[in-house]
Parts: C-alpha cells; structure tokens; sequence
C-alpha cells in the first residue's frame, strides 16, 4: 500500500531491474514520508579491472546514474557511500511534507 514502509532495501538487483524508473517510483509511492530506500550494488569496473565476482561489467549501475534516477522519482539527500571494495551503497528519503 501506499506510505506504508518505512525503508526500502536492495541488495546487488538494482543493476538487473528492467525499468529502473518505473521501480524507483514505485517504492517512492510505497515509502512513508521521510522514508529511505538503500540500495548496495556492484560499482562499474576501471578499465585496468578484471571482474572476480559480480554482473558483467555492462550489466553495472554507477551510483551517479542510480541517484539521479531517485532524484527523478522525487528522492532528496542522497548520501553515498563507496568504502566497499566492488560495491556501492547509496541511501535517500522521500520528502516529509512541508510544515506549515
């Protein structure tokens, strides 16, 4: 139902999302405000990077294009993190209401 969650996880799928918009948006209706979606997958190889585990290098998401797909889907405050080795992990929220 809608506004009905408080957090949204992914883990290493986002890349294998057919229609990763529509997806975004879907949990953004799903989300309460103030809500958060964290998302953790595969970083794209550097071209001097030979793949040990994970997606074909093609099937990779790089965390700028994953977080302009939330901000499309109306998420705010990205924070990312990108200690992992292979991995990235990028969490943001779905607006409170303004307070009037």
């Amino acid at each position: 139902p809608a506004a009905s969650l408080d957090t949204a996880t992914l883990g290493s799928v986002y890349h294998e999302l057919p229609d990763r918009q529509a997806y975004c948006a879907e949990i953004h209706r799903a989300l309460k405000p103030g809500g958060r979606v964290i998302i953790c997958d595969w970083r794209p190889l550097r071209p001097d990077e030979d793949r040990e585990a994970g997606p074909p290098n093609d099937h990779r998401v790089a965390v700028a294009q994953a977080a302009r797909e939330l901000a499309a889907a109306g998420f705010v405050d990205p924070q990312i993190d990108e200690t992992l080795p292979a991995m990235w992990i990028l969490t943001a929220f779905r607006k409170k209401p303004e307070k009037s």
